[in-house]
């Protein structure tokens, strides 16, 4: 269903139309492809808390659950995660030891990825901020995981010299075996380290993900997209007027910000040079839009805040522990477009997930039997299945759909809160608008059979509209 905001001001029109595993990993490459059945699964394990293993005993559980529970009770429940999920990739998102209570850094760590390991199937890490508290320093503990088997973890870009934090990186996911995609990127995951401890002075609390690392995610999230657009100029009775139609990937119905209107300006598309284009516009066939990206990292932004019961789905039971200045990460996040989900952990005992100006902001809920929780309340993971369009030959295309469930360390692994995080929507227009739909498909008919070709393209886009009675310019 398409999303009409019609904004009025002296002399200008603004008409915004909102156009609404095994198999997928290689050694040799290290790279990570979509099932045979185009799927792409990812189970994220948060805060385990590992400390030395059999003798480390749990935390806030049951009275009756007291003798014999350790870490490995934590270890059991990843090995059956993995049987039972069968994740192409498992992503640890921080707080995978608990420094205090490991007595030897490198040897808790070889215990608690050791389920993964022994999987076969590929995983990835980042940084908490309990995971230097041992032997080891936030370098150290990175070292350590980016060397270990099935890893894709890695230390910080190699093509960046100077960023903060340890264990900033991205992944990219490609398209099915023999599709047309193989060798493209279809789905992007970015992993940062938001810090442990605040080092400025009288900036007390957490740490939180700082401007070097936001520079590079911009970096590279717009190599990763392509905002390319074609233009042509028409000229009609009403004046002479340019048709843009500008492909994008958002679902949200907030009206983008605006330039103010008597300037005659609309600003939503950022100008991109040729040679950042992406591969994926080039041979042998076109994405149609810029592949969804997700992002994972430990501490919750302070936009985690801004939800209630009202509108998330899942728990909030304690406070959001997020850093006490705001870097402006979530504002980042949403300039860029691509990210559709963020994932994170720190509070053990939130699991919630809600949509915020088009992001997911989503919580794991506590993984590790030696953290902190709830008696009573299971122990879960957070798993995420990306899945791909059918294209027209029965071949497997791009990201169709992101969607997420959790499961709860249950005698039955029970499966709770299914949620559709992201959808692919088709250009179309709204029959219940008389008069819009005259303006477009009348007055500005070049317009109207812009629109209605990438509609019928399967095109995912913004139809902008901006018409000055001074300039005589619209815009689609």
């Amino acid at each position: 269903m398409a999303n009409l905001h019609l904004v009025v001001a002296p002399f200008v029109v603004l008409l915004l139309v909102s156009l609404s595993s095994a198999s997928a990993f290689k050694e040799q490459g290290q790279s990570l492809r979509f099932s045979e059945k185009g799927e792409f699964r990812i189970l994220q394990v948060a805060d385990m808390h590992y400390g030395d293993g059999e003798t480390t005993p749990c935390e806030d559980v049951l009275p009756q659950q007291v003798a014999g529970c350790s870490d490995l009770n934590t270890t059991a429940f990843l090995r059956r995660m993995i049987a039972a999920v069968n994740p192409h990739l498992i992503v640890f998102t921080g707080d995978n030891i608990f420094g205090f209570d490991a007595t030897d850094a490198a040897s808790s760590m070889n215990a608690a990825f050791s389920p993964a390991i022994s999987s076969n199937i590929p995983w990835a890490a980042v940084l908490g901020n309990h995971d230097q508290e041992s032997m080891l320093s936030r370098a150290g503990v990175m070292k350590h995981i980016v060397g270990m088997k099935h890893s894709l973890s890695q230390f910080n870009p190699a093509e960046v010299e100077d960023i903060d934090g340890f264990g900033n990186y991205n992944l990219e996911v490609h398209g099915v075996e023999g599709s047309a995609f193989e060798n493209k990127s279809v789905l992007n995951l970015y992993f940062l380290d938001s810090g442990d401890y605040s080092t400025v002075p009288f900036i007390p609390g957490y740490g939180w993900i700082k401007p070097s690392q936001q520079f590079w995610f911009e970096n590279t999230s717009k190599k990763l997209q392509n905002y390319s657009q074609g233009c042509e100029s028409r000229t009609v009775p009403a004046g002479t007027y340019r048709i843009c139609v500008k492909p994008v990937t958002s679902t949200s119905n907030t009206v983008p910000a605006l330039i103010p209107a008597n300037t005659g300006l609309y600003r939503r598309f950022r100008p991109i040079s040729d040679e950042m284009e992406r591969a994926y516009m080039n041979k042998p066939e076109a994405q149609k839009a810029p592949a969804p990206g997700l992002a994972y990292f430990h501490i919750p932004l302070p936009e985690f805040a801004s939800f209630d019961s009202s509108n998330f789905t899942g728990v909030k039971q304690e406070g959001i522990s997020s850093a006490s200045v705001n870097s402006g990460f979530f504002t980042t996040l949403v300039e860029a477009g691509d990210v559709k989900a963020v994932f994170i952990g720190h509070d053990h005992v939130n699991d919630f997930c809600g949509e915020l100006t088009g992001i997911h902001l989503c919580y794991a809920g506590g993984f590790g039997y030696h953290a902190y929780g709830k008696a009573g309340w299971d122990r879960r993971a957070r798993v995420v299945v990306a899945s791909l369009e059918k294209t027209e030959n029965g071949g497997w295309g791009a990201v169709k759909s992101i969607k997420t469930r959790k499961y709860l360390d249950n005698q039955q692994l029970t499966t709770i809160d299914v949620q559709v995080l992201w959808s692919t929507a088709t250009c179309s227009l709204l029959s219940d608008s008389p008069f819009l739909h005259f303006m477009l498909q009348h007055v500005f008919r070049h317009a109207f059979e812009a629109v209605e070709r990438n509609r019928l393209a399967g095109f995912e886009c913004f139809a902008e509209v901006h018409v000055s009675s001074k300039a005589r310019e619209v815009e689609i």
